[in-house]
């Protein structure tokens, strides 16, 4: 595998972790809030936006 291929594999299962720690949250919310939908909603929010501030944060650094 080559280092091209290592790099996007790491940064695919980067985003993977950070969506299901995301929806995690999201449904764990949505427990105490007596409506999982709406936990959803917000875990994947969540992680969303956990996605693109590591991504904005590296474009910086790139720089």
């Amino acid at each position: 595998m080559s280092e091209t291929e290592n790099n996007q594999d790491q940064k695919s299962k980067k985003k993977f972790i950070q969506m299901g720690v995301g929806t995690a949250l999201g449904v764990a919310i949505g427990a105490a809030l007596n409506n999982i939908a709406i936990g959803l909603i917000i875990g994947i929010t969540i992680g969303g936006l956990g996605i693109l501030v590591s991504d904005s944060r590296k474009s910086k650094t790139d720089i």
